[in-house]
């Protein structure tokens, strides 16, 4: 089953914790928010701002982050990218600070998101 979230408001200091299989249309900005360890599985980041956002160990498999989606500033340590279609600037930009092993997956950051 998959549920699609409509959400308008996200105070910075939240903490999304495991939002299994969720499916997310992000319509407002993501900014410093706290996605640790958040299971974001095909999450729908297409029109969110992602800056400066704590996306360390959280799963992003399959995520969708096209469009005007932006990472600058986050914490991806351990964050797990496979599947995720980024932009050029944004996957170069992303494998510059990418780092660390995702603990559920197993996956090195750096290799999910495919860095040379």
């Amino acid at each position: 089953m998959r549920v699609v979230a409509y959400i308008t408001q996200l105070p910075v200091a939240a903490k999304w914790g495991n939002i299994s299989y969720i499916h997310c249309l992000l319509l407002f900005p993501l900014s410093g928010a706290d996605l640790s360890d958040a299971d974001l599985r095909s999450a729908d980041f297409s029109l969110a701002n992602v800056t400066k956002a704590n996306l360390s160990n959280a799963n992003l498999e399959g995520a969708l982050a096209t469009g005007n989606t932006s990472f600058r500033g986050s914490n991806i340590t351990g964050a797990d990218f496979t599947d995720v279609p980024l932009r050029d600037d944004q996957r170069e930009y992303l494998c510059k600070v990418a780092d660390g092993v995702n603990p559920t997956t197993g996956n090195a950051t750096r290799d999910t998101l495919l860095c040379n």
